[in-house]
């Protein structure tokens, strides 16, 4: 509804039905005496008049919206505060903090081939120069798997009763003098095995004439102690015994392990007894007597 607005003139309210009354009011408007008069009221008064009539009315009409005024300020003071916030400081655009994108993460150098744990059996003792009797299955040592003169590769005979320290007296190995035999060999008589995979880091083909188990690293232990041992010879009494040698079954026979005079000199063992063992890489050997000379030579028919 539209509010009418009335302004309230001076002479407004006054009974004006006859016509005298009206021509009197002409002729006084036109009387100069009556501009007069009038002149001399103040011009402030007027406007104050009217300025009161008009806050009247649009105090009335204030009124009468007041509710609505209210109702739109509760649903608008929140947006128009943010409104007047926004005017007076000014909010930067929005903007997505980068997130950091982690570097790729370096590959790590590949971990030492995941071998079977740690193997018990029974060890027995052999040495290079060792001859054929019934202890050893009537089998001489004066050859090795990989290599036909071990005596000579060796530099003599590796005499368990008559020792300086973990060396044979009379000479300084050419070889290591702590290593093993265990019961698996990668050649047979004819040419390399068909079943090369069954080892832990076979990468797929292996050059002919070469071993990828000889001189490869054990560590043996017994009663705390551990010594390092490098695989120089295949034995006791088998060759291709690789459920035991590289996976979790118990050796074919009741000895699994050969171990040289010095390795079993370490380990307190006399001629037989009970040990742990399992496969290491070089890079886990610590430092000992079996570090002083170390084997890298390859098979040697």
């Amino acid at each position: 509804m539209t509010n009418q607005i009335n302004l309230h003139h001076p002479l407004h309210g006054l009974p004006l039905a006859k016509p005298v009354i009206i021509g009197l009011c002409a002729v006084l408007g036109l009387s100069p005496l009556f501009q007069l008069a009038f002149a001399n009221i103040p011009a402030r008064d007027y406007k104050s008049a009217s300025s009161t009539a008009s806050d009247d009315s649009d105090l009335a009409s204030a009124s009468m919206s007041s509710s609505k005024i209210n109702s739109n300020s509760r649903k608008t003071n929140s947006s128009k505060a943010n409104s007047q916030d926004y005017k007076q400081t000014p909010t930067l655009p929005s903007t997505t903090v980068p997130v950091a994108i982690a570097s790729p993460t370096p590959v790590a150098p590949q971990p030492a081939p995941a071998y079977a744990g740690w193997h018990n059996t029974t060890a027995t003792m052999f040495w290079v120069g060792e001859a054929a009797s019934a202890d050893n299955g009537y089998i001489a040592n004066f050859s090795s798997a990989w290599t036909t003169d071990w005596v000579g590769a060796f530099g003599g005979v590796d005499d368990p009763t008559n020792r300086c320290g973990y060396n044979p007296c009379g000479f300084t190995p050419n070889e290591n003098p702590f290593y093993a035999a265990l019961p698996y060999g990668d050649y047979t008589e004819f040419g390399q095995k068909g079943n090369l995979n069954v080892i832990p880091w076979f990468s797929g083909s292996v050059p002919d004439g070469s071993s990828i188990l000889k001189n490869h690293w054990i560590a043996v232990s017994k009663n705390g102690s551990t010594a390092y041992v490098q695989w120089a010879d295949v034995g006791p009494f088998n060759d291709d015994d690789h459920g035991y040698v590289f996976g979790s079954a118990s050796s074919a026979y009741y000895a699994g392990l050969d171990l040289s005079p010095a390795a079993m000199d370490y380990l307190g063992i006399d001629d037989i007894g009970t040990v742990t063992w399992r496969f290491v890489e070089s890079h886990e050997v610590p430092a000992g007597p079996w570090t002083n000379i170390t084997t890298s030579s390859p098979p040697n028919w």
